[in-house]
């Protein structure tokens, strides 16, 4: 649980190991980090909330994004949804990322085509972004799941 982030391993004043639970985890909450375009891209916002979450999901290099567009529908997707991200900078053939280009945050398929790096749209409407060599490129992190409020 130490690795997933739930506990933190501390040693107490009389030398003797204990545990703590770490705060968030008590709340079932991930920080919600602002928007994310599913569409053109946008800026991410500073964190400035959090969210409810089902308990597998929380780990400390796991954050929300609230979803603006519809560039991912095929994949289930939505305007208003929010993804689960999960931290980091590499990613697979297909997975759902978070990506920066040129300091937008979009939320694409990732690829690597012949000429470099593809984000996927899964909306035929939208087109493909490629991403040059003289752009800036990130990712940020990869999608676990979708949270969907109905009301």
């Amino acid at each position: 649980m130490e690795q997933e982030g739930v506990l933190q391993r501390m040693r107490g004043k009389n030398g003797k190991r204990a545990l703590s639970l770490l705060e968030q985890h008590i709340n079932n909450r991930l920080p919600l980090l602002g928007l994310i375009a599913a569409g053109h891209p946008l800026e991410v916002f500073e964190d400035s909330e959090y969210m409810d979450v089902p308990p597998q999901y929380i780990k400390l290099e796991n954050y929300v994004l609230k979803v603006n567009g519809n560039s991912m529908i095929d994949d289930q997707i939505r305007d208003g949804d929010y993804v689960i991200v999960k931290r980091t900078e590499t990613a697979n053939k297909g997975d759902t990322v978070v990506a920066l280009v040129n300091n937008e945050a979009t939320l694409k398929r990732y690829y690597l085509g012949d000429k470099g790096v593809e984000l996927h749209p899964q909306n035929q409407d939208f087109d493909i972004i490629h991403v040059n060599p003289a752009d800036d490129f990130q990712i940020n992190g990869i999608v676990l799941a979708v949270l969907r409020e109905y009301s």
